[in-house]
């Protein structure tokens, strides 16, 4: 059956963000399957190899943002079968004679108000309850993410579905070669993303832990501020805006994934990070608990540093234990291709959760 079907390009744009990367790779499975979405955009998104639309467009403010989705789509000059919002709020606020699809990551903006930027919040506080009325069917990306927003909207739960984020190829693991313990993180900055419950950890541990500190702008002025002054410029390595290859190459060469936000709908930097064999210290309790699995250690959001400190010793001191689970931990996880084909469930109507479970 072939299909028109529409994607929102607002958040796609961002190459290297977590709703940019999952926009990346389930175009990739859909082109593959047959199915070409139409991007309607605003700004380049070549590098998802779909046609777009209105691409030179200013992109509008965001609480006008659903308004102008629906105003470029009435000006498309045929039949929209299926239109599809990626990132968290982007759905026509009318009928528009199609399906409409929204994919929610998380709504920690809503559960965690003081651990997000104003901005954020607020943003988030206007446009999600309508995006999540609007809309006919919300896939969740973890279960987490899919209880918490029954527990915020119950008038929508029954158009709520479960389709987790993929994983990419397993790229294998290696051992240890360096005398230094190499740490990653891998985030943007926002108050509840733990940027202090990690810099506090490392501030305890020996000068043989370093870390590459992959993370926006804001993230690397935090870091300059706070982290250096702590840790210095040898042990913290800050990396804003990098290249694809140069993230893979930190990823590889590292030992372990450090991630100490609060709260996460998926967490894809864990699943990768599992690809590459490497075991994840976290801070448990959302929805990156469904992707470590046994491949590496939960703490609790109210351990203190020193506890971290001590975790992140007993797993270096077992490590080839802790790495040898990040394959079983890995492969548990749905293949991309395996999600694509899920949506596309979607996509044809069948959308009830015992279809998709």
């Amino acid at each position: 059956m072939t299909q028109n079907i529409v994607w929102d390009g607002y958040g796609l744009g961002g190459r290297y963000s977590g709703i940019g990367r999952h926009g990346f790779y389930l175009a990739q499975q859909l082109k593959n399957s047959g199915r070409y979405p139409i991007i309607l955009g605003y700004g380049p998104i070549e590098h998802l190899g779909l046609s777009q639309v209105f691409s030179n467009k200013t992109l509008p403010g965001k609480l006008l943002y659903p308004h102008q989705i629906l105003k470029s789509i009435t000006s498309l000059d045929q039949k929209v079968d299926v239109f599809h919002g990626l990132s968290n709020f982007n759905v026509p606020p009318s009928e528009i004679g199609g399906l409409r699809v929204l994919t929610v990551h998380d709504a920690i903006p809503l559960i965690a108000p003081k651990e997000v930027s104003w901005t954020l919040r607020e943003q988030m506080k206007f446009l999600m309850p309508r995006a999540i009325s609007d809309a006919d069917i919300v896939i969740c990306v973890s279960q987490w993410t899919l209880k918490v927003l029954a527990d915020l909207f119950p008038e929508s739960s029954k158009k709520l579905v479960y389709i987790p984020n993929g994983r990419t190829k397993w790229k294998g693991s290696v051992s240890r070669g360096t005398v230094s313990k190499r740490l990653i993180k891998i985030s943007r900055y926002e108050p509840y993303k733990g940027f202090d419950r990690v810099v506090s950890t490392l501030s305890l541990l020996d000068r043989e832990y370093e870390i590459d500190w992959i993370t926006d702008k804001k993230g690397a002025c935090w870091l300059s501020k706070h982290g250096v002054p702590q840790l210095g410029g040898q042990r913290l390595r800050i990396h804003a805006g990098i290249a694809q290859t140069s993230l893979d190459a930190l990823l590889s060469s590292a030992d372990v994934l450090i991630h100490g936000s609060k709260l996460e709908g998926f967490c894809l930097p864990a699943a990768e990070a599992l690809a590459n064999g490497k075991p994840i210290l976290y801070c448990s309790g959302s929805g990156i608990d469904e992707v470590v699995g046994d491949g590496g250690i939960g703490m609790s959001p109210y351990a203190h540093a020193r506890d971290w400190a001590d975790a992140l010793e007993a797993l270096f001191c077992d490590y080839s234990r802790w790495q040898s689970k990040t394959s079983s931990a890995f492969h548990k996880l749905l293949s991309w291709e395996a999600v694509a084909k899920k949506t596309c469930t979607v996509y044809n109507g069948e959308s009830s959760l015992n279809a998709l479970s």
